[in-house]
């Protein structure tokens, strides 16, 4: 018997929300992807995917006035992602644009939906735009030690594996680790 490829889901009846943005169950993001700053208007977007049972568990939830902080403060960047029929597909937020250093922080990226590539095609485009136009000596991230699926991604965009800090974000659930993951300016420009 042959193997079926693997498919999207069947687009939902109403494949866009009312702010151009995918709903669960549409089909996968078309086309390649072009980042754009994010707008306060995005904001039933971001707080949308946080409450997704799928991410819940993977990115710590922020309150909508947290969100609202990070996005007046020069010191994040979110970058909304769109594929070519102009669906938001993600979103990901720089931090550490200030402290001169030029280490920043990727503290958050969410792909919708999950699976289908986005969040391999969002991350060498932050990549790209850390280490071309912001000038970044080194961009880091953490996230949750049990997000196997999340820590697979990043190394394989050339993140390097870099520490644990053990039970430090206390949940609902107890106590969960942190993997501390990070790429140098050098290590993206030899192509990793």
């Amino acid at each position: 018997m042959p193997k079926t490829p693997r498919t999207a889901p069947p687009p939902s009846p109403n494949v866009w929300s009312d702010d151009r943005t995918l709903d669960p169950g549409a089909r996968p993001p078309q086309g390649p992807l072009t980042g754009r700053p994010g707008r306060l208007t995005d904001m039933p977007f971001l707080l949308r995917q946080e409450e997704r049972p799928e991410v819940v568990s993977l990115v710590p939830s922020w309150p909508k006035d947290r969100h609202w902080r990070a996005m007046s403060d020069p010191d994040h960047q979110y970058i909304l992602f769109q594929d070519a029929e102009e669906r938001v597909v993600g979103y990901v937020v720089l931090g550490g644009l200030t402290n001169g250093d030029g280490c920043l922080e990727l503290v958050r990226m969410v792909a919708a939906p999950p699976g289908f590539g986005t969040g391999t095609a969002m991350a060498r485009a932050v990549l790209a735009h850390a280490f071309g136009p912001l000038g970044a000596h080194r961009v880091g991230l953490s996230l949750f030690s049990d997000n196997a699926c999340a820590r697979r991604l990043f190394a394989n965009v050339g993140f390097v594996l870099e520490g644990k800090l053990r039970d430090a974000v206390r949940g609902p659930r107890g106590y969960r680790s942190l993997t501390l993951m990070g790429m140098l300016r050098r290590d993206y420009q030899s192509g990793f």
